[in-house]
Formats: C-alpha cells, structure tokens, sequence
C-alpha cells in the first residue's frame, strides 16, 4: 500500500529545488564545480523525505538514477514514531527501489540496489528511536543539518533538526549554494599559504572507572531532560607527570603522552593507585583498556583516539559524543581540577620512591579484583604488599643498629613469621597491628600451602590492612 504525500512538504520540496536549479544556472563553470557533491539539488532526482511528528526530524534521500526511479517528490509526515516501521515497510514496496546497480557501483558500496541501501538507513533510524536518541519536542528549534551521508549514484541525505518547513524555501535553496561557495573561498585561502605541519604528542588515552564528571556540574531544565545536554568532548585541563604531558576532559577522558605502551601503563596506574589511597576507588587500567590517541602538542586538543578494546571503557569512548543525561551527571563520582592535580602531584612525589611505585600498583590491582570478585587474587596481591612493609620496616631496623653487610643480608632472609616477631618486640608494629597480621599470615599460609580459596571478608581485610601500611607510609590520612 503506497503510503500519502503530504502536499504542503511536497510543494516546499519543489519550490525550493525550482528556486535551487535558477540559482545554480547563473553560476559560472567554475563555481557550479564548487558545490558540494552533499548540497547539491541540481538535475534529475527524486526526494523522498521523513519527518517525525511535531515535526522536529527530518530524513531527506536525493536519490539519482532517472531511468529507473525517475524524478519526483515523495514527503511523509508528520510520522509517529510508532508508525515509523509500517511506512518504512510500505515505501520499501517499490520494486523500483531494488532495481540492480551496474557492477562498478555495487562493488563500490557494497550494495546492490538503492532498497538495499535505504533498507540499512532506515534501520538505523528505528534504531535511534528504539534506543530515544532521537527526542521529538513541541519546542521551536533552529534548523539544522546534523548529519550529510554520500550515497550511490551521486545520491545524498541529510538529517535535520528542527522545523525546516517552517523556512522559506527560497532563503534555503540560496543559502546552500552561497555557503558551499564560501566553503571553497575559505579552503582556497587555506591552500594558497603554505601551513606549516600541526606538531602532534602521541600517547594513549583511557577513561577514569567508575565514570566521573570534572568541574562544574551543569544545571538541568526540563528540555535538557528531555533532550540531553551536548558538550564536545574537550580537554578540561593538561598537567605535566614526571615530564609528560597529561590531558584530562570533563567525562574522565585520561591522556598520557607516553609513546611507550608498558611505560604508560605504569604510569597512568601509579596515578590510579594514589587516587586510591585518597579514597576514589577506580579500577586499574589494563593493555584493553587504552586506545591509541594523538592531542595537539599547542593547545592539547584532541586530533585522534581509537576506542580502547575493553566493554566499559569503550563504551565510555562510545559516550563522548552522545548527550549526556542528568542521571549520568547525578551518578558519577564529582571531582575538580584543584583535587585532581593534588592527587597527581602527589603521586609523582610519592614514586621517586619506586619501591612505592610499584606497591601503590599492586594495590590498585588489589582494588579492581575485589571490585570483581577475584578474591583470591585480592588477598595475594594485598599480602604482597604487606610483606614488602614489613621487610623494608625490618631491613630499617637493622640499618638503625648498625647491622650491615654480609650479616644483615644473612638476617633480611629470616621467614616472615620471625620478621613479624621481631618488630613486634621491638615495638615498631603495636600489638593490635601483630594479631591483624597474624591472623592474616595464617590465611596466606592456607592459600600458598592448603589450596585455600581466599573470601570476600578475608580479601578485604587483608586489603584494608594493606592500605592502611601504604597511607601511613606516604602520610595520607
């Protein structure tokens, strides 16, 4: 069933495209060349055109192929966007829509017809109004082209927000041509002076999880609920780490300017661990999860990134374009670049010590397996840390009796469990920190020689133990 034009969209459609075609033919040569491939309206075509009710969105396909399809207006709307899928289903009837391109054209798109092609757009618009990314409102929006795709055959579409029937299709048409000439003014400006070559910082960017919001919290009115609230993803802030260069956006976008994976690696989870120690809980950072990115080494703007590999920080990649809902805002952890570049400063202070490096490491790590019900991992890496305390405290206490040489070395390779007694005596742990830690040597002792799978309650335990050393260490309360 051939679904109803609405006459009045047909009308604008072909007062503009007339309006269009006189304005083009004043055109010298050279500057009908200058218009764009994705504005232009020129010659043989048929429209079909979409619009959502209220009518806010608007879906134009120029499609090119006269012989078969032939020239026309086809405007829907204004559409429900339940009844979306039956008009798709209905227009999609045409059989001349599946008429097969010629071979050099098919093998150039990958598909063999202009249904098959509208088949793959139109799922992707349902798809945008099954997952509300696509927000009809009664409110009066400026028009605006958001999206312009080639397709087949010199063919094109457009997505629009906003009421376009509302403009006077004159002022459109003449709009289109006079941008696309400014466009190519500029660009042959552009090109007539040599640029000199953009100097880039290479490096590898990641996410902060779970996800935080940096900076000012945004104030939502009822549209911004509705609508979402879109904020590009710019750098928030750039500070140096041990001589590289960090940059940081408001959603937890987190650069380091280290070519060197492993290097980087360390780097950014020295960083992750003191945050820890401060009481923001973040998951270590992983080889998946860190995307290959380049920023502008003068303004530190963001030129490129691939998505890292791992489904949290993907998807927090995949979200930096998309509006951002108040209950996004609402639930992520709230920082500022004042706290931030403490935390930072601290960590670098903190790991001139690299037997501090790596602890502050192994406790994230410790963090992020709780955090996955990796108990047993938890409690080794905990203890691990635990140990290396208490060997360093022990190796102190000897250096401070003037045992050294062959007969320290000799004493440092005494058990733990002697380790353990001797501070006690000593009285450099007190005797609540040595029944914690006797208890605690036992659950390792059933974990290294019994087999023992380690609990949720000992993992913590042994954690909180953990970080209560390194705290103490580094003078973080």
């Amino acid at each position: 069933m051939k679904p109803v034009n609405n006459e009045d969209m047909v009308q604008w459609y072909s007062t503009m495209i007339d309006h269009f075609n006189l304005e083009y033919e004043k055109l010298s040569d050279d500057q009908k060349k200058k218009i764009s491939n994705l504005d232009n309206f020129s010659g043989p075509c048929h429209i079909l055109s979409l619009t959502l009710v209220s009518p806010n969105w608007t879906f134009i396909f120029i499609l090119r192929n006269e012989a078969e399809i032939g020239k026309g207006i086809d405007a829907y709307g204004p559409v429900q966007p339940y009844d979306l899928e039956q008009l798709f289903i209905d227009i999609l009837e045409d059989k001349r829509l599946y008429t097969s391109f010629e071979e050099q054209d098919m093998n150039a798109w990958g598909k063999t017809s202009f249904g098959a092609f509208l088949e793959l757009e139109f799922s992707y618009i349902l798809e945008k109004i099954k997952n509300s990314q696509l927000h009809p409102s009664t409110i009066q929006q400026e028009v605006k082209v958001l999206l312009k795709k080639i397709a087949p055959l010199n063919s094109f579409e457009w997505i629009i927000q906003g009421n376009l029937f509302r403009s006077s299709p004159q002022e459109f048409a003449s709009s289109l041509i006079k941008k696309s000439l400014n466009e190519n003014k500029t660009e042959e400006k552009r090109d007539s002076a040599p640029q000199p070559q953009e100097e880039l910082i290479s490096g590898y960017l990641t996410y902060f999880y779970p996800h935080v919001w940096i900076g000012d919290v945004p104030k939502f009115d009822f549209k911004t609920r509705l609508d979402g609230l879109f904020i590009f993803p710019v750098p928030k802030f750039s500070i140096t780490y041990k001589g590289i260069i960090i940059v940081i956006s408001q959603r937890g976008a987190f650069f380091v300017g280290e070519s060197n994976k492993e290097s980087c690696l360390r780097l950014i989870n020295e960083i992750i661990g003191t945050f820890i120690l401060f009481g923001y809980r973040f998951d270590i950072v992983r080889e998946v999860d860190i995307g290959i990115a380049n920023i502008s080494k003068e303004n530190k703007d963001f030129r490129s990134f691939t998505h890292p590999v791992s489904i949290t920080r993907n998807w927090q990649a995949s979200q930096e374009f998309d509006s951002v809902d108040e209950w996004t805002v609402i639930k992520a952890i709230k920082l500022d670049k004042e706290k931030i570049v403490q935390i930072i400063n601290k960590s670098e202070e903190i790991t001139k010590n690299p037997e501090m490096g790596k602890n502050i490491v192994f406790l994230a790590q410790s963090s992020s397996h709780i955090r996955n019900a990796e108990y047993l991992e938890s409690f080794v890496l905990s203890w691990l840390i635990i140990e290396r305390y208490l060997r360093r405290k022990f190796s102190e206490f000897l250096s401070s009796n003037n045992i050294t040489g062959k007969r320290k070395k000799k004493i440092e390779n005494w058990s733990i469990d002697t380790v353990i007694e001797q501070l006690a005596i000593n009285s450099i742990i007190n005797d609540e920190e040595y029944d914690q830690l006797i208890q605690l040597k036992s659950k390792r002792n059933d974990v290294n020689h019994e087999g023992y799978l380690s609990t949720k309650a000992d993992a913590e335990k042994c954690y909180d133990f953990a970080e209560s050393l390194l705290k103490r260490s580094v003078e973080i309360k």
